[in-house]
């Protein structure tokens, strides 16, 4: 599974990219992320790069790179 983050969300836990990747082979393990406000109230979007389908949570709590992966992505 591919997350791509915004600069703004990778700030926000601690993480830069260290390449840029190519799209996955499998259109449905490719998501990008990105932290925005409204009413100064955090919030994710996830959003797959094919379909564009969307998801939005808060942000509150997330502070790190571990709690991310933990709260967004599913586990082997």
């Amino acid at each position: 599974m591919i997350i791509r983050l915004s600069h703004k969300l990778g700030r926000k836990i601690g993480v830069q990219p260290a390449q840029t990747l190519f799209l996955h082979s499998n259109p449905f393990a490719d998501w990008s992320a990105h932290l925005f406000t409204a009413d100064r109230t955090q919030y994710i979007i996830l959003t797959n790069t094919t379909s564009l389908y969307s998801v939005m949570t808060y942000g509150r709590g997330i502070t790190n790179e571990s709690k991310f992966l933990s709260t967004y992505c599913l586990t082997e």
